[in-house]
C-alpha cells in the first residue's frame, strides 16, 4: 500500500509539473475552441465565402462568354447553386444593393452576398 501511495504522489507531482508545460496557450485555445465549435463555424464560413466567390465568378464569366453584356446592376444567382444562403450580384455603376436586386436576400432566406464588377472581379463579399 505504501508503494502505491508513493507512486501516486510521484505521478500527481509529475502531472502538476509537466502538464502545464505540455499545453502552451495555443493548444489550450484549440481545446477550448474545439469545445465551443467557434473555430469550426469561422472555417465553414470562410470556406463558403471562397466557394461563393468562385461560383459567382464562374457564373459571371459564363454569361460574358455567351455574349451577355452587363449594362445594369444584376442579380445573377438568387440563391447560388449549392449555397442557398448566398446570392451573386454584378454591379455596373459602382453601387449595387443585394436587397434591391435579389429576392432571397431581400426576404432574408439568403444572408450573404458576393458583388462582382462588370468584368467578373470580386468587389465585395459579406
Amino acid at each position: 500500500m505504501k508503494k502505491f501511495l508513493i507512486l501516486l504522489i510521484i505521478f500527481i507531482g509529475l502531472g502538476i509539473y509537466y502538464i502545464p508545460k505540455y499545453f502552451d496557450k495555443q493548444e489550450v485555445g484549440e481545446v477550448i475552441d474545439s469545445t465551443t465549435g467557434i473555430g469550426n463555424i469561422k472555417k465553414k464560413l470562410q470556406a463558403d465565402s471562397t466557394l461563393a466567390q468562385t461560383n459567382c465568378i464562374q457564373l459571371c464569366e459564363n454569361k460574358l462568354i455567351n455574349g451577355f453584356a452587363f449594362k445594369v446592376n444584376s442579380c445573377i444567382a438568387d440563391p447560388m447553386p449549392q449555397l442557398d444562403r448566398w446570392v451573386c450580384v454584378v454591379e455596373t455603376n459602382g453601387s449595387a444593393d443585394p436587397s434591391e436586386l435579389c429576392k432571397s436576400y431581400d426576404l432574408g432566406t439568403a444572408d450573404h452576398f458576393v458583388i462582382l464588377s462588370h468584368d467578373c472581379t470580386v468587389v465585395r463579399t459579406e
